[in-house]
């Protein structure tokens, strides 16, 4: 038996169902990058096109990628078990895998050119995909470090600036419960 009334349970499912089918989704595309299939089948005549660095890439992306979808998937069972699911975060659920590996896209593409002041001393796909899973399943707190090194190079105003912490008079808000959920 369910605490959760109406369509809940319906909707959790259907997320359990999707997550599940994105993280086979991942890790077959992995697979097929390890292979050498997803740079045939995507570079299809181009004469121009560098296997090495596309494997370096689609590793960064496809780590961050997993790190989201395996980060969704703990998300998704605690806020079920401790009773916090809800629907309203669903765009949360469905994008943020897709976030957290074009995040890890971008952090490895900075890696790499050393604009970070971090260098790749590991040239493995093993090291790049690494990288990429720590900063996808990392990827608020990767996106908060990116924030404060842009109010450093740009000057511009901090994202913690426009959010209130909640009062005992208002809801909190949705970080409330996502933080309350992380570990």
């Amino acid at each position: 038996m369910t605490k959760y009334e109406g369509d809940a349970p319906k909707l959790i499912r259907q997320d359990a169902w999707y997550v599940a089918i994105l993280l086979g989704l991942v890790l077959g595309l992995i697979f097929l990058t390890w292979r050498g299939t997803t740079f045939l089948v995507l570079t299809d005549g181009c004469t121009s096109c560098n296997e090495v660095v596309f494997k370096k890439y689609s590793y960064f992306f496809l780590g961050g990628f997993l790190g989201g979808v395996l980060f969704a998937i703990k998300y998704l069972y605690k806020v079920v078990a401790r009773g916090y699911w809800n629907v309203d975060r669903r765009l949360w659920r469905i994008f943020s895998p897709f976030l957290s590996g074009g995040l890890a896209l971008v952090v490895g593409a900075l890696i790499d050119s050393g604009v970070l002041g971090l260098t790749t001393k590991v040239a493995s796909g093993a090291a790049y995909f690494s990288y990429g899973f720590i900063t996808g399943y990392f990827a608020d707190r990767a996106i908060d470090k990116m924030q404060e090194v842009a109010e450093t190079v740009f000057g511009a105003p901090g994202r913690k600036d426009a959010i209130k912490a909640p009062t005992k008079d208002t809801k909190p808000s949705e970080n409330a419960v996502d933080d309350s959920v992380k570990t």
